[in-house]
């Protein structure tokens, strides 16, 4: 288990919520991604790109989201 994961182990009950630790660490992700997006566009960071900002966030998203669902595992063969 990574560093980061031990120490989610060790938080008091309830400190992230009712999602164990692995699901934590996804929404954390999806929500810092989701940020890095919009942070790039409020700045300007992506007006270079003229009409196709959609297309980068739309795309952006839609690989963000594959990854998260190849991070969660499946049910348990039983």
């Amino acid at each position: 288990m990574p560093a980061s994961g031990e120490h989610l182990e060790r938080l008091p009950a309830n400190a992230q919520g009712d999602l164990p630790p692995p699901a934590l660490s996804l929404v954390m992700s999806a929500c810092g991604h989701l940020h890095g997006l919009v942070v790039l566009e409020v700045f300007g960071h992506t007006s270079f790109l003229g009409d196709h900002q959609a297309e980068l966030f739309r795309t952006s998203v839609r690989i963000m989201l594959k990854d998260l669902h190849s991070r969660i595992p499946g049910p348990a063969a039983g």
